[in-house]
C-alpha cells in the first residue's frame, strides 16, 4: 500500500481505492501525504487490481493478457466453486 501511495504522489498512477485511514497512515509514513488528495465519493464495491505501473516496459501488452484470461477464468465452474466457497456473489458484475 505505501508503494500505492508513492506511484500516485509522483503521478504515475490516477488514483487508488482504499478508506482514508489507511491512505493517510502509508502516506504520512512514506512522506506523500500533502501531495495527495481524498475523493468524497465512496466507493462500497469490493475489488481487487493488478496495479503495473505506466511506464513498465511489456506492461500494457501484460495487462491486456492478464485480462483475458481473467474473463475465460471467470467463465469456468473453479472460479464460481471459489465464489461460492467464500461467499463473494456481491463482488462481482
Amino acid at each position: 500500500m505505501a508503494s500505492c501511495a508513492r506511484i500516485l504522489a509522483a503521478g504515475r498512477a490516477d488514483f487508488i481505492i482504499t478508506d482514508t485511514f489507511t491512505l493517510q497512515d502509508v502516506a504520512l509514513q512514506s512522506g506523500v501525504w500533502d501531495k495527495l488528495a481524498a475523493s468524497d465519493k465512496i466507493f462500497t464495491e469490493k475489488t481487487n487490481h493488478l496495479i503495473i505501473g505506466k511506464n513498465t516496459k511489456g506492461g500494457a501488452e501484460f495487462l491486456e493478457k492478464f485480462n483475458a484470461a481473467l474473463r475465460e477464468y471467470k467463465k469456468s465452474p473453479v472460479f464460481f466453486t471459489l465464489v461460492d466457497k467464500y461467499g463473494l456473489a456481491e463482488t462481482i458484475r
